[in-house]
């Protein structure tokens, strides 16, 4: 399914919170319930010892709003 995420968050905030819930609802509610191959595994143990290793920056979630904000 196609989707373009500019046309998203060009949406009211009310539609864009109605999404979100919806969205975030239909997610498992247990871990185990979420079933992940290898690909994406190799993909997250790399990105969490860039993490800790320090290769990668981290952002705190007030900082990700501001960089998504400036986007628009």
């Amino acid at each position: 399914m196609a989707y373009n995420i500019d046309e998203l968050l060009a949406l009211p905030v009310r539609e864009r919170r109605k999404i979100s819930e919806r969205i975030l609802s239909s997610l498992p509610e247990n871990k185990t319930e979420l079933i992940l191959t290898n690909d994406e595994k190799h993909l997250l143990d790399e990105r969490w010892e860039n993490h800790i290793s320090g290769k990668s920056k981290s952002y705190t979630s007030k900082e990700m709003w501001e960089k998504i904000l400036k986007r628009k």
